[in-house]
């Protein structure tokens, strides 16, 4: 013990949030060394663009491009491209780096503004002879020209995406749309800006683009229409992120303290250490890599929980899918997607590529290929992404606050493992009573995205609309000393409108006269229980139940009602009766 804890002194620091390579030379920090693909790609002479998530490594390759198209080879000691013959270190290029992350983008205004303000400051820097007065876009066509006289010019643009991203989403339609507004009129800032790289192909020796998604790529850099995409390309699979033989090999030291400081081997913490952070593929080959940014924090906190996701939660994203009719949340892992749908981002249309803006965004990743159809099949990566956006999305639907969400589900998991069914219910409707009336989508299918996301995330087998030889079923969990099978009725297919709902009950004199409203109470309760014994009767008669059955533990079949009900004159969402029966195991 002893040993191990003076051992950790001599650790090398890791480069968490250290995005400029110069700065991990210089204080000797863990470097994972892509050089050696870097170079394959800088082979050719060929304009590039890559997407990737967020915190993934875009900005520190950015910055290593920088360096070594500069000559810098003192900073590349040690690394594969320093040996012998590799790279001609006499080119040095003039670069333009340009991080959108910094320029100022809350207007089309302030975007223009700063973009002319960062080539000033390179022209500056450069003493060229340009006069700064010019639109941002001549700026940039006279500085690459001027450069371009002694030697060819090097333009890196990482996270050109920023000022589209930041303006996604909003709570209302109202502000949807405004923030959209202005995403378009910034794409036409940057179309206009990148354009005049188009006819400077003689003046370039790389032209390297970074995003966190192509939204409207093509667009954006329509006149460089020889950009190559590496998004998807296996020439970049593992160009960011770590492999398995890199978090081995460069960090053997940290995994040994770590696995010391849990109480396990170093292969037992490997193995919990890619459930957690692997999984990441990016091309049809079955390469895949851990998120950076979460390992490194790992290694440096000695604690496994949601590092990368908690930097910042996919809130436009939750919201596009409660909008969305054709995806529920239940229909997200496991999903194929043509490989075409990755090219056709439009910012007026991203509820139509939602899985694979998801898939490119990070929360979700490639679990297989079909060359033959030339599709992809989808899922979550691993546990801290899986958990952390059910997490999200359960929040969103069910109108909860974190730390309420959490103990609403503990609460759940002791009832179902207790076989209590009158808690889960009781609990059930403190979860939908928190959400607002005002929510505009069908029933069924808000009810079943919910149920599955509150017992997925209790670790349960969940499954919604299952297919059986005779129909389907709404919901099925799967426990390991128990099955429940539930059937939903519903008592309309929408939320009654508050003010027609009032104007119904006050007609009927159910908002004034006591009695009337407890005859009234009384009639909703027996018509809801015969509506829950429809919903069982429907289990047993079509057989609903019986492949579950046979496998030595007890099958309990649920009829449940959801229904609005007035509440002191407003409507709120109810689990309002149910009905069950357990299934015996045929002799």
């Amino acid at each position: 013990m002893n040993n191990m804890q003076g051992d950790a002194v001599c650790l090398k620091p890791l480069p968490v949030g250290i995005q400029e390579f110069q700065d991990i030379v210089d204080e000797n920090f863990v470097y994972v060394d892509k050089t050696q693909a870097i170079h394959e790609l800088l082979r050719v002479k060929c304009p590039y663009f890559l997407a990737r998530p967020r915190r993934f490594g875009k900005s520190l390759l950015i910055s290593t491009l920088e360096a070594l198209l500069q000559g810098r080879r003192e900073l590349f000691e040690g690394l594969w491209i320093a040996g012998e013959g590799r790279w001609d270190w006499s080119k040095k290029y003039p670069v333009i780096r340009l991080d959108m992350s910094l320029i100022p983008r809350d207007t089309p205004e302030e975007l223009k503004e700063g973009l002319g303000a960062f080539m000033r400051k390179i022209i500056r820097k450069h003493k060229l002879a340009v006069d700064l007065g010019q639109h941002p876009a001549t700026l940039l066509q006279e500085t690459i020209e001027e450069l371009g006289h002694s030697n060819q010019v090097v333009v890196l643009i990482d996270e050109y995406d920023k000022p589209l991203v930041d303006h996604l989403g909003g709570d209302t339609q109202e502000e949807r749309a405004e923030k959209l507004e202005i995403a378009k009129r910034n794409r036409d800032v940057l179309r206009d800006f990148y354009t005049v790289l188009k006819g400077m192909s003689s003046h370039l020796r790389l032209v390297f683009v970074t995003g966190v998604s192509k939204f409207a790529k093509v667009s954006i850099f329509s006149g460089l229409n020889n950009l190559a995409d590496l998004t998807l390309s296996k020439q970049a699979a593992s160009l960011l992120g770590y492999t398995q033989q890199e978090l081995e090999r460069d960090f053997a030291p940290h995994l040994q303290q770590l696995a010391h400081e849990n109480g396990k081997t170093v292969p037992e913490i490997l193995k919990q250490i890619k459930q957690w952070y692997n999984g990441f593929r990016f091309s049809s080959l079955p390469a895949q890599v851990y998120n950076p940014f979460s390992t490194l924090l790992l290694l440096q906190e000695r604690e496994f929980r949601s590092h990368w996701f908690q930097t910042a939660t996919p809130t436009f994203l939750v919201r596009l899918i409660k909008r969305s009719h054709d995806l529920q949340p239940a229909e997200i892992a496991g999903a194929k997607v043509k490989e075409t749908s990755f090219d056709s981002y439009e910012l007026h249309k991203l509820t139509h590529n939602l899985l694979p803006l998801m898939a490119q965004t990070g929360y979700l990743t490639i679990a297989d290929y079909d060359a033959a159809r030339r599709t992809y099949t989808l899922d979550y990566p691993n546990q801290e992404v899986r958990e952390g956006f059910l997490e999200n999305l359960m929040e969103s639907y069910s109108h909860l606050s974190k730390g309420r969400a959490s103990t609403d589900l503990d609460r759940l998991t002791d009832a179902l493992t207790q076989d209590d069914l009158p808690q889960f219910f009781t609990v059930l409707r403190s979860v939908l009573a928190g959400v607002p009336y005002e929510l505009h989508i069908p029933l069924e299918k808000y009810y079943q995205s919910l149920f599955y996301l509150i017992h997925t995330l209790l670790g349960f087998s969940a499954h919604t609309e299952v297919r059986t030889n005779t129909g389907r079923i709404d919901a099925v969990i799967e426990l390991k000393q128990h099955t429940y099978v539930f059937e939903f009725k519903l008592e309309a297919g929408r939320v009654t409108p508050h003010n027609q709902l009032t104007k119904d009950l006050n007609t009927a004199g159910q908002l004034k006269d006591p009695t009337n409203q407890a005859e009234r109470a009384a009639e909703l309760a027996d018509s809801h229980k015969k509506l829950a014994q429809a919903a069982l009767q429907q289990i047993t008669h079509k057989q609903y139940h019986a492949k579950y059955l046979g496998k030595g533990k007890p099958v309990t079949v649920v009829g449940a009602v959801f229904t609005v009900n007035d509440m002191q004159g407003r409507p709120v969402r109810q689990a309002t009766a149910w009905v069950s029966e357990t299934i015996k195991e045929p002799t």
